[in-house]
């Protein structure tokens, strides 16, 4: 099972060759590791189902507010959404590091919209985003949306250039951030609900056996 890590990152092509050498199936938690192995995909099971989505951005609101929890802010291009929010201005945000997980989801619903990070891949963090019923900002290249059965519920982010830009066309633009708000909601209950992905997880633990 790949996932996740720095460590993991620089060398996963030598992980993959070790293992696969060695008559092992890989297994692995997000898209980036599944097209760089050619692993199967395992996503994480997020059960949030009995939680309710954070109030919808209003029309006339200070300001949009942002949430971010990474684990590790360098690799998590926190200082891009910081300077993206700086540029375009309307925005609070919120950084949360080095907190309880539970602590996490209560900021989360404060808010309208979560960054996850631009590293290409989304992460747990966006799938918590999406099921809390936030505008969830993260980058993700095209070869990855690929190989999803629907299309993500999020604007189309893949540098920090994009990020701006989406969040130029958010700030003005209340309904927009609400319409994504309620799309993230429905694509968690219909896309990622723990029966869902447990059927699947299932499903590729099956064919390696």
């Amino acid at each position: 099972m790949i996932h996740g890590s720095r460590n993991a990152a620089a060398n996963v092509e030598e992980y993959a060759a070790h293992y696969r050498g060695r008559g092992f199936d890989l297994l692995a938690t997000t898209l980036d590791y599944v097209c760089g192995t050619d692993a199967k995909w395992i996503p994480p099971v997020v059960d949030l189902m009995r939680w309710e989505p954070a109030p919808l951005h209003e029309d006339d609101a200070r300001h949009i507010r942002v949430v971010h929890t990474p684990t590790d802010p360098e690799n998590c291009q926190t200082i891009d959404l910081v300077d993206a929010a700086h540029a375009v201005g309307g925005y609070g945000i919120q950084i949360a590091v080095g907190i309880p997980h539970q602590q996490c989801l209560v900021l989360k619903r404060r808010a309208a919209v979560g960054f996850d990070h631009l590293r290409g891949s989304f992460s747990v963090n966006s799938i918590e985003n999406a099921a809390l019923g936030l505008c969830n900002l993260v980058g993700v290249k095209q070869d990855y949306r690929s190989l999803l059965r629907s299309p993500l519920p999020w604007p189309e982010i893949e540098t920090k250039e994009d990020l701006r830009e989406v969040m130029i066309a958010l700030r003005s633009d209340a309904a927009l951030v609400r319409g994504y708000q309620v799309a993230a909601r429905a694509w968690y209950e219909t896309e990622w609900s723990p029966d869902v992905i447990g059927a699947q997880v299932a499903d590729v633990y099956r064919g390696t056996m």
